[in-house]
């Protein structure tokens, strides 16, 4: 490879020199003319217009932040209040819901003993059923009719079954006795307690 000689070492100078010129015009130009859009015209058509309010591109990000924390804050406030889970009546009121939903089966196994006991219909008679749910027990009034003198074994049957079902926890049995009615019929009125498991 020859060394180039001094002649061809200034051509390409003078080369050189022709072209950049107009490339440092053009680039000087540009980066003016860019500088200018950046200064004048990016901002007035770089605007965004929202609600009668314009935002710059930077505005407007700070100001989507602004209203995604907003609606955060929203939100959590509208489920608080339809919602209202920490409450303690809404609570309490929840729990005595789920408890009474307990004594529901029990009441089903209550009547079907009820007819089962006897081949004759209406002849245990649940006259008042009372629930308290904070001891969770069911009280039960009611009357033997129409079984003549043996009102008190339909009665001891009937709890008998009662103790077998599986809602029952425990049963504080009623006082077993036989009673007139004015017109010489014999009938066995019961109270007694259920707790539920």
């Amino acid at each position: 490879m020859t060394k180039p000689t001094n002649t061809q070492t200034r051509r390409i100078w003078h080369v050189l020199g022709v072209i950049a010129e107009p490339i440092l015009f053009f680039s000087g130009f540009l980066a003016f003319t860019l500088l200018m859009s950046l200064l004048f015209l990016l901002p007035r058509w770089g605007q965004v217009r929202i609600a009668d309010t314009e935002f710059s591109p930077v505005a407007l990000e700070q100001e989507y932040t602004r209203l995604t924390a907003s609606i955060t804050s929203l939100t959590a406030k509208r489920d608080e209040s339809l919602q209202p889970l920490p409450d303690p009546i809404y609570l309490s009121l929840q729990e005595k819901k789920r408890s009474q939903a307990q004594v529901i089966p029990l009441i089903e196994d209550l009547r079907l003993i009820a007819q089962a006991a006897v081949a004759q219909e209406g002849v245990i008679v649940l006259q008042i059923l009372s629930f308290d749910a904070s001891k969770q027990a069911l009280m039960v009034t009611g009357d033997v009719r129409d079984a003549g003198f043996s009102s008190v074994t339909v009665l001891a049957q009937f709890i008998d079954q009662l103790k077998k079902s599986a809602h029952v926890e425990s049963l504080d049995p009623p006082v077993f006795e036989r009673a007139q009615n004015a017109d010489g019929s014999v009938h066995s009125p019961f109270h007694f307690t259920i707790h539920l498991k």
